[in-house]
């Protein structure tokens, strides 16, 4: 049902002037809408990247972990203020060489956040926050 929504979704936004760039990627775990909004249409000359899933919050296990993710992430971002200055860099340079979608063989954003928070944990503090 979630993935034929989409698909109707996804069928009628085809033809907006506003969205650069599209892909339904149905076969994902949790299927998604990729767009991509062009900057003009926002007064900025930055493009701006939406990802869209629909889910059922009441039975689905993803959605419940989501949230746990997220505050996981957002404590460690609190507790250790060098993590998020350091993922938003690497997250721009993975960007900046296409090298940021998983489905493509890519390192998406928790991944990264996973692979920094991990050497942070294994350098420890002084390294990382080192002049």
């Amino acid at each position: 049902m979630q993935i034929q929504t989409l698909d109707i979704f996804y069928k009628s936004i085809l033809t907006n002037p506003l969205i650069k760039e599209h892909q339904f990627i149905s076969t994902a775990t949790v299927p998604v809408i990729k767009l991509k909004f062009r900057g003009d249409c926002f007064n900025s000359k930055i493009d701006y990247s939406v990802d869209i899933t629909l889910t059922d919050n009441s039975v689905d296990e993803h959605f419940q972990k989501g949230f746990q993710t997220i505050n996981f992430v957002q404590t460690s971002f609190n507790q250790t203020k060098i993590l998020k200055p350091v993922c938003l860099i690497l997250k721009n340079l993975l960007r900046t060489h296409s090298l940021n979608e998983p489905y493509t063989g890519g390192l998406g954003s928790f991944a990264l956040f996973v692979l920094v928070l991990s050497v942070y944990n294994r350098v420890g503090n002084e390294q990382m926050t080192a002049d």
